[in-house]
Order: structure tokens, then C-alpha cells, then sequence
């Protein structure tokens, strides 16, 4: 059976936010970026339509192991699987833009060592926002940012509909979100 106070029967579509884009003078502009239907091709994860509710959500079964709300979702060790670096001695480098009306060059935490776990990419030391090193961590292509802090048991995300992705004053906005939550623990 469907909860309703989680899936209303508005249609997606009808819920949507409208995607904006940033223009050189900083304002912000509705942007006529068409939104792929149900039936369209989702590549490597993309057309992911979501709350943030459902987000916080996500983070809290993530941060009990894959149990949310007296219901397991995951078992705790495919989530332990999915904390951890994937990658060996490989580290993430700067993700550098083919479609610059999409996304900007982007890296999130310049210059401090990230790997990738099966889920997750995740930071190999401690962040100026407080993060520990541990922490998991990702975005989406508008400018929607998250993280996972299994060690202080808490996490957050930041969503916009701004493009291009990596756009430098929502990830100003993220960083001082996160910051300010491990400030007031």
C-alpha cells in the first residue's frame, strides 16, 4: 500500500521546480531546459525526480545502516560496502566540463584527497567545514548537494535548481550550510 502523506496524487510533473540558469551578471533565469518525461532514456542516473524529504530520508537509512523508521531497507553490511573507498590508491580528480551550458569544471573540496566507494564519493581527510575525514558525499547536475557523516551520526542536503552544475555561489550557500550545522553540535 502507498502512504499518500509520502506519494500524493498530484503528478509529478505538475511538481516539478523549474529549473534556472545563471547568467553572466549573476541573475537567475527560467530556463526553457525541457525535462525528460518518464519514457525518456535516463542515463548514469540522471532524471532523478525527488524531495527533500525523500532525501532526508535517504540520509537517516544511510546513518542507521540501512534501517529506516523500523524498517530495513538495506542490510548494514551492503551499506558498509558502499562507505568505503572502491578505488585503491586512486583519488578523484577535478571533473572538467564537455558542456559548459550544463556544468562548470567542478570538484567538490578543492584539493583535498576523495575517493569513491561502491555509492559515495567520500573524503580521505577532514574538511574546513567540519566534515570528518569518512564522510560520504555527492551532488546533482542542478546544483543539489549532500553528505553523510556516519561518525557524528548526521548529515544534510542542499537542493537548488540552478544550472550549470558547479554553479560558485550555490556551492558557497552548501559550504556555509555545512559549516553552520557542525558549528552548532
Amino acid at each position: 500500500m502507498i502512504d499518500t502523506a509520502y506519494f500524493p496524487s498530484v503528478p509529478m510533473s505538475e511538481r516539478l521546480a523549474t529549473i534556472h540558469a545563471r547568467l553572466p551578471d549573476g541573475a537567475l533565469m527560467a530556463s526553457p531546459l525541457p525535462v525528460a518525461g518518464a519514457d525518456a532514456h535516463q542515463g548514469g542516473g540522471a532524471g532523478l525526480f525527488s524531495t527533500v524529504g525523500d532525501y532526508g530520508r535517504f540520509i537517516r537509512m544511510i546513518l542507521g545502516d540501512g534501517e529506516l523508521d523500523g524498517v530495513r531497507v538495506l542490510e548494514a553490511d551492503t551499506v558498509s560496502k558502499m562507505c568505503v573507498n572502491q578505488m585503491g590508491d586512486l583519488r578523484v580528480t577535478p571533473l572538467l566540463s564537455a558542456m559548459p551550458h550544463l556544468t562548470n569544471d567542478a570538484e567538490l573540496f578543492p584539493g583535498q584527497a576523495k575517493s569513491w566507494g561502491m555509492s559515495f564519493q567520500i573524503n580521505e581527510e577532514p574538511a574546513s567545514t567540519g566534515r570528518p575525514a569518512g564522510t560520504l558525499m555527492w551532488a546533482g547536475l542542478a546544483n543539489s548537494y549532500f553528505w553523510i557523516d556516519r561518525t557524528n551520526g548526521l548529515g544534510g542536503a542542499y537542493l537548488s535548481q540552478i544550472l550549470p552544475f558547479a554553479d560558485n555561489e550555490s556551492l558557497g550557500l552548501f559550504t556555509d550550510f555545512e559549516t553552520a550545522v557542525y558549528a552548532d553540535r
